[in-house]
């Protein structure tokens, strides 16, 4: 119930007023799944990364692959690093994979789209002669798995370049090595797309390539993996900062309450145009 205190001319300002308030207010309203700059106490440096709650390697992953350490971070004092000498995997193929296992029904809280968040980098030698995917021989991606298995990555490669993976390689942009880059994964579960985001512009969106795909995020990963017939794998490491995992609200709300007050507005200047 609004109770307005001006006169009755003013009332459409007290409505916008209150829709605007309103908007900002769905706009935060969410749920933190997850939020991290990797610093102590809660995270010790030196250490792998599995056992640090809620972190784990997963099967095939060394744990000595994924450590906390004090170099190289993009704020505070710490980050994850993928340490390429320690990858390991099949002949030609090694990697390391940070797992955070979050099984988050999307169903159960009404908030299906999910935003993940963080600063990465890769540091090594540049492996781009001009041979586009080719040249992909080393990287560490952002990474999301649904319950059924259905995969989001969004990574930066060895070429220079930053690649959008699902069940092929999907758009690209320049990402220089040796500095930090803010990827995003935005998936949303209600209407079936993913959209991957690079230092904030979008770089494309996808629907979700399973028909009947699962509303349950099952984990985000910080992945690294090098073709070490083409590469040395320990000449790179990756790092990754500032993860954040977040179930936003469906976005028809914010826009609905945001139109509604637009048409208020237009309305009470018309009015007030009108009255002079």
């Amino acid at each position: 119930m609004i109770i307005s205190v001006f006169p009755r001319r003013h009332g459409s300002r007290v409505l916008l007023t209150t829709l605007l308030s309103l908007f900002a207010a769905t706009s935060a309203r969410g749920e933190i799944l997850f939020s991290s700059g990797f610093e102590a106490p809660s995270f010790v440096s030196g250490r792998t990364i599995n056992g640090q709650t809620p972190f784990v390697t997963p099967p095939g992953t060394l744990p000595a692959s994924m450590i906390v350490t004090n170099t190289l971070p993009f704020a505070g004092n710490q980050a994850v690093q993928g340490v390429g000498s320690d990858l390991r995997g099949i002949p030609d193929f090694v990697f390391g994979t940070a797992q955070l296992p979050l099984n988050y029904n999307v169903l159960a809280t009404g908030l299906p789209r999910i935003s993940i968040e963080a600063q990465l980098r890769l540091d090594g030698p540049n492996t781009n002669t001009g041979n586009g995917l080719a040249d992909n021989d080393a990287s560490v991606a952002l990474e999301a798995n649904l319950g059924d298995s259905t995969y989001f990555s969004l990574q930066l490669s060895s070429n220079g370049m930053a690649y959008v993976f699902t069940d092929s390689y999907n758009f690209a942009t320049p990402a220089p090595l040796g500095q930090y880059h803010r990827l995003q994964l935005l998936i949303d579960l209600g209407s079936g797309v993913g959209t991957y985001s690079l230092n904030g512009a979008v770089l494309g969106t996808l629907p979700i390539s399973t028909p009947s795909y699962s509303r349950i995020l099952a984990d985000v990963r910080f992945s690294m993996y090098a073709l070490s017939s083409q590469v040395d794998p320990s000449n790179y490491n990756g790092r990754m900062d500032d993860l954040s995992v977040t179930a936003l609200v469906p976005e028809p709300a914010s826009s609905t309450l945001l139109g509604l007050g637009t048409l208020l507005f237009v309305r009470h200047r018309r009015r007030l145009a009108s009255s002079r």
